[in-house]
């Protein structure tokens, strides 16, 4: 499995933007390291201590002030 947080964050958008391209139409699942790159997916899942917390586009779980609201509050 390769990593992309070597990268800086601007080299992990232009490889994620050719993946999601090539990809075009079909499913990618991909953890992210950097929570700028969520915005990129129509759908997210949100896992907390292995079970799923919430799922759904980013704005609408921005919206609900959730698990992921408190992810990207944290930075992490």
């Amino acid at each position: 499995m390769e990593q992309l947080g070597v990268l800086d964050p601007a080299g992990q958008g232009r490889i994620l933007s050719r993946i999601l391209e090539y990809r075009r139409g079909r499913s990618v699942i991909w953890v992210l390291e950097n929570n700028d790159l969520a915005e990129r997916f129509e759908h997210v899942l949100v896992m907390e201590n292995g079970r799923l917390a919430e799922r759904g586009s980013v704005a609408e779980l921005k919206q609900r002030g959730g698990a992921l609201q408190l992810l990207l509050a944290a930075g992490g």
